[in-house]
């Protein structure tokens, strides 16, 4: 005949090894989680800095030129994210034919160049920890494109 209280203590040793088997693995997916959120929210932050300084860059042509002012307003938008940084450049289109990347209308045959502003935002992300086959740091970037009104 079985002993009830032996039962009793089986039974409270199988809760502890399930216990100590699933642990690790719910941590590492908590952890997982929180990590893919947190490089879904820098993408989403460098993408819209990106947007806000070309918008500022695109306002006219003075604006287009001041690349120290561009990266600024980018980097105030992506003040959470530490480690951001911002390039600005701009780019000059003949419609008519022509030299392009010229901004002189000598080089677009007397007509006025289509003007647009480029601005890249990148970021470094670490992640929180390492995780089998996965990269501990990922590059985020983004361009944005705007004309120049």
């Amino acid at each position: 005949m079985t002993n009830p209280l032996t039962q009793n203590n089986r039974r409270r040793g199988n809760a502890l090894v399930e216990l100590a088997v699933t642990v690790p693995f719910l941590f590492l997916l908590t952890m997982g989680a929180a990590d893919f959120g947190r490089l879904f929210y820098h993408a989403l932050t460098v993408t819209h800095a990106a947007g806000v300084a070309s918008e500022f860059a695109a306002y006219d042509n003075l604006h287009a030129v001041d690349y120290s002012g561009t990266q600024a307003v980018a980097l105030a938008d992506a003040f959470e994210v530490k480690g951001a940084t911002a390039t600005a450049t701009h780019v000059c289109v003949c419609t008519a034919g022509g030299t392009p990347g010229s901004c002189d209308l000598d080089a677009c045959g007397g007509l006025p160049p289509r003007v647009y502003v480029k601005v890249t935002v990148e970021d470094d992300f670490k992640t929180m920890g390492s995780y089998p086959s996965i990269p501990d740091s990922t590059l985020i970037g983004r361009d944005a494109w705007r004309r120049v009104q």
